[in-house]
């Protein structure tokens, strides 16, 4: 409720003072023509801050739970998110500006003891950590390219990130209270950010929401605990992050190696995203928001299917659901791609004066 009444008021100011998310960024193609005030994150950000004397109010030892080193590191990478994409959203910032900033969060996990143990050995746990960080907060800014599609990813990953939490009993309740204040924010926001949208998250928002649900991946998935006491990885460990965040890593590996293909940086916005070639096959931006809500939802069962017991057929079963959900965006890929480049119907021609005066010349030569 307080998300909702604070979107409420933010785009009113904004909208008020003028300030309009503004298009002519380089680096940043919107799908929807229309401007709108990118004050999202403000109210991402607000709603964290709120939390925290609620939790301190509503827990035991509240004011020893906040200032625990998983709390404060928590807040230290959403923070950091926050302003770096604020920042982003004003100045327009380069790549490595960004880069900069999440590697300064990967810094504050690892700093706080938090690290993704996928060896013996700590730097390439170090590494692998930061290679997640870096990867996730890119994906989710990404992602944040049609309307609805961001916000709704975002929120069915906390959920599933509760639920496994839940069922591994890996879960405080200051955790628990602040999953349940992003969730109350992120539906907040997508009240105004549903098909037209009245308002973006923008780069504050989408840093913001990367930083903390890269930090939230290594705390409840990437360390889930396991029956064996190797310190190498296994494979459910790897399933559990790679299935409630696959959304997303499809989103950014396929439009990253095809960018990278025709020798584009893939760094650079483009409609050429997996939403957009969805929307070249003939959806419709609701339906485009639809069909990202309803696999959302598909990777939140198939996690609860591999939490549900340690066989193999499980772990087979979801690597299949994986490849499959892989292929078929690449096959809708081809196809909206190929739509896209076919000329409409109904289209009308149009001639150039040049294209004219040949016309005219082979008209008279007859």
């Amino acid at each position: 409720m307080f998300a909702l009444i604070s979107n409420y008021f933010l785009l009113k100011y904004f909208a008020s003072k003028g300030q309009q998310y503004r298009k002519n960024r380089a680096e940043l193609v919107r799908w929807a023509a229309s401007e709108q005030p990118a004050i999202g994150g403000l109210g991402f950000f607000l709603t964290l801050l709120i939390s925290l004397p609620l939790i301190h109010l509503l827990t035991v030892n509240g004011l020893t739970t906040l200032l625990a080193k998983d709390i404060l590191s928590f807040v230290a990478v959403g923070a950091v998110g926050f302003i770096i994409g604020l920042v982003d959203d004003f100045y327009t910032m380069p790549p490595k500006f960004k880069f900069f900033g999440q590697l300064l969060c990967t810094f504050i996990i690892l700093a706080s003891g938090l690290v993704i143990q996928v060896s013996p050995y700590y730097l390439v746990n170090a590494l692998f950590t930061t290679f997640w960080v870096v990867g996730i907060m890119n994906s989710i800014n990404m992602l944040d390219n049609m309307d609805g599609i961001t916000g709704s990813v975002s929120l069915f990953i906390i959920i599933g990130m509760m639920l496994t939490a839940y069922t591994n009993g890996a879960i405080a309740n200051t955790h628990l209270c602040l999953m349940t204040a992003m969730i109350g924010g992120l539906i907040g926001f997508l009240y105004f950010n549903r098909h037209p949208a009245k308002m973006y998250m923008g780069d504050a928002g989408s840093q913001f929401l990367g930083a903390i649900l890269a930090f939230w991946g290594i705390l409840f998935l990437w360390s889930a605990p396991t029956e064996t006491t190797s310190n190498w990885l296994t494979l459910r460990q790897i399933l559990l992050p790679v299935l409630l965040f696959l959304l997303p890593i499809i989103d950014t590996t396929t439009v990253s190696w095809r960018r990278l293909a025709r020798g584009q940086s893939p760094f650079v916005g483009g409609r050429d995203h997996t939403t957009h070639h969805l929307a070249y096959c003939g959806l419709t931006d609701k339906q485009v928001s639809g069909v990202f809500v309803t696999l959302s939802i598909s990777t939140i069962f198939m996690t609860l299917v591999l939490l549900s017991n340690n066989q193999l057929w499980t772990s087979i079963l979801v690597i299949l659901f994986i490849c499959l959900l892989f292929v078929g965006m690449q096959y809708f890929y081809e196809k909206g791609k190929l739509k896209k480049q076919q000329p409409k119907a109904d289209q009308p021609i149009i001639q150039t004066p040049n294209s004219l005066k040949q016309s005219r010349k082979i008209v008279d030569s007859l």
